[in-house]
């Protein structure tokens, strides 16, 4: 690629950028991902899977054994939470002047 400066040569060897980019400081959800790919021994055997794999089986089977919130929470993540109806009325008056914008979702 050519120098787009060429006021401003680079020379041959020369880094712009030595240290590269730097560090994100961490973040909890930085934290979560990298323990969720961590590998993990299932007990009584020498099988290793990931913690995310082992957490997603362990929540299908309680749901299977009938825990209504295992089951909630994967028909949460499957299909998506129900519709929250919200009343924008005043002791069923409307209110004027309220202007509220609502995005149409992708399946709609």
């Amino acid at each position: 690629m050519a120098n787009p400066h060429p006021s401003n040569p680079i020379k041959k060897g020369e880094t712009r950028n030595p240290g590269g980019r730097p560090k994100m400081p961490w973040t909890f959800m930085g934290l979560y991902r990298k323990e969720l790919e961590k590998l993990l021994t299932i007990k009584g055997s020498n099988k290793k899977v990931k913690a995310k794999h082992a957490m997603a089986a362990r929540i299908v089977r309680m749901a299977i054994e009938g825990d209504i919130n295992a089951i909630k929470e994967i028909a949460n993540r499957i299909e998506g939470f129900p519709k929250q109806p919200t009343d924008l009325t005043s002791q069923g008056q409307k209110i004027e002047g309220l202007v509220t914008y609502m995005p149409k979702r992708k399946n709609e």
